[in-house]
């Protein structure tokens, strides 16, 4: 049976909500993140899709996941790798961009782009406090991972 639709574009409070979370993030610090949004996301190589038959001649992808809180794992291994002054940040991809290669399981969801993902196609989403001096990386990676759990719940109360 059929949901009923409410609300603008006759979507759901749960649809919205649903779309927010399904939402492909990729997981970087802030200053690529300035890079990101200036030239696009970039493709690197990957041995999976080297010489795969379903994806002839394409080496190089652009990775995001639907997981937020995976991003945002990212975002912590990435920040402060050149710069102090660097902190996590969340990139936003639009629905709209073409997908590759999508692949679910339980631990992870993977989204591969085959090329650039244009700056027009992101929004960085989502930019966290830096390290405080003699902050454990424990208590540091702690605090990020409840600070974007409430920044995403902030995100759907405002939908």
């Amino acid at each position: 049976h059929e949901r009923p639709k409410e609300g603008v574009w006759g979507m759901t409070a749960f649809d919205t909500a649903w779309d927010l979370l399904k939402m492909p993030y990729h997981g970087t610090g802030t200053i690529a993140a300035k890079k990101i949004m200036q030239e696009g996301l970039t493709p690197d190589a990957h041995p999976f899709f080297d010489n795969h038959p379903d994806f002839p001649n394409q080496p190089y992808v652009s990775w995001a996941t639907r997981n937020p809180k995976n991003a945002g794992g990212y975002a912590q291994r990435y920040e402060n790798e050149t710069d102090e002054k660097d902190r996590p940040a969340i990139i936003h991809i639009s629905n709209e961009m073409p997908i590759l290669y999508e692949e679910e399981s339980p631990f992870e969801s993977i989204v591969a782009y085959g090329g650039i993902v244009p700056p027009e196609m992101m929004e960085v989403a989502y930019e966290g406090r830096s390290r405080h001096e003699g902050e454990s990386d424990e208590d540091y990676h702690k605090y990020v991972s409840n600070d974007i759990l409430e920044w995403l719940a902030s995100r759907e109360e405002k939908q």
